[in-house]
């Protein structure tokens, strides 16, 4: 069970993992949303319990209760060996649906965000079954947080030959030119999480020091959430007003390619060829359950910048084991959004200076990439579903 097919990392990674496991088992995919153009395809079988969303207290708590009842019925019909809930909103429903079968929850995110309701968490996460976090990261705060001891947790899959394929595909012609020279990267949705606003203040300085440097912004705009789409009309304006050609979200463009600065390309089905031909991977999120785009930069074999946050990037870009490095992590920004402050500090001077030092190491720059491409083999679809596989199969206990 998840809430929706389409969207971002959980939906992606929900795809990848239902339909690994369809080669093996039986599998019924439950949706709380309707069909959508952007919908990842998901192979299994598929039921949607579409109610419609409520404002009120006790209207949300009729929906979920609705949605309870028609999960019911569909266990019911298919009589399910094991349910896997995915994410707190299908944890819920799927552990007071009440089925006898053994019940798996995966959790997605960084728990420290979820601690205002610390109390109802708690209870949940007890009536949740085995409890699969994305990484063992988040095992921690599950004992320092709510003391529940829990040693289980599955990586990602990712489907490393597509990501290759896809790299290869060719630009569109008149982009090409923009990737002539450096160009940092960033892929995700526009939020106030994402600290995309950061990121253009940051690129603002490392230009100064590496002319020519370029920006590419891959990632949609909910224009729902007035405060996403706020930071993205910030990361727009601020770069203009700073001087900079801007191309932005669902534009064409108005010169050629190499004459502008910046590009927001938008939500792309395939953007893995656009970050191969990038020159640097920055990533500054304040929080992350396991950031997919981190994985997926490496694939393509970007070397990367990301900020260090309680949970994801650390353990995707250090091994543990041997403290063998993958990338580069960088202190975190605060992810207060307030579009009225336009300065920098010395935290945005020292990821502009961690920048521009890598794009000019020719040396660093290559190690980066290889390690890039060796780090991402470790999150293969074989070796993450492989163990989600022996987790239901209960081999792993």
């Amino acid at each position: 069970m998840i809430p929706s097919l389409a969207g971002g990392g959980q939906e992606k990674a929900g795809m990848i993992l239902t339909n690994y496991l369809s080669g093996f088992h039986e599998v019924q995919v439950v949706s709380l949303e309707p069909a959508s153009a952007y919908d990842y395809p998901y192979k299994s079988r598929l039921s949607r319990i579409e109610i419609k969303r409520a404002n009120t207290t006790a209207g949300k708590i009729l929906v979920v209760f609705k949605r309870i009842l028609a999960l019911r019925k569909i266990k019911k019909q298919f009589k399910p060996d094991v349910s896997i809930a995915i994410g707190p909103t299908a944890m819920l429903i799927n552990s007071l649906s009440f089925g006898k079968e053994q019940k798996i929850s995966s959790l997605r995110q960084s728990l420290l965000q979820l601690k205002d309701n610390r109390f109802l968490n708690k209870i949940l996460f007890r009536i949740s079954g085995k409890l699969v976090p994305v990484h063992n990261g988040i095992n921690k705060e599950l004992y320092d947080l709510y003391k529940i001891k829990n040693n289980l947790f599955a990586y990602n899959g990712y489907d490393l030959e597509k990501i290759a394929a896809d790299c290869s595909m060719p630009v569109e012609k008149e982009l090409l030119p923009f990737f002539e020279a450096n160009v940092l990267c960033h892929m995700g949705r526009f939020d106030s999480q994402k600290c995309q606003w950061q990121l253009a203040k940051v690129f603002h300085l490392a230009r100064k020091v590496t002319p020519g440097l370029k920006l590419l912004m891959i990632g949609d705009v909910d224009y729902s959430n007035p405060l996403n789409s706020s930071v993205y009309q910030f990361c727009v304006n601020y770069l203009q007003n700073n001087g900079y050609r801007v191309k932005p979200i669902g534009t064409d463009l108005n010169a050629p390619a190499n004459e502008y600065d910046v590009m927001f390309l938008g939500q792309q089905m395939n953007p893995h060829r656009y970050m191969a031909k990038s020159s640097v991977f920055v990533f500054p999120s304040a929080w992350e359950g396991f950031p997919n785009a981190l994985v997926e930069a490496l694939a393509c074999g970007l070397p990367v910048v990301s900020a260090d946050c309680p949970t994801g990037p650390k353990e995707i870009l250090e091994d543990v084991n041997t403290a063998e490095q993958f990338g580069i992590l960088l202190p975190l920004f605060s992810h207060m959004f307030i579009k009225e402050v336009l300065t920098t500090n010395e935290l945005h001077q020292q990821w502009a200076d961690t920048i521009t030092g890598l794009l000019s190491d020719n040396y660093k720059m290559k190690y980066l990439k290889s390690q890039a491409f060796k780090r991402a083999k470790e999150f293969s679809v074989e070796k993450s579903c492989k163990k989600w596989l022996d987790i239901i199969d209960q081999k792993i206990k």
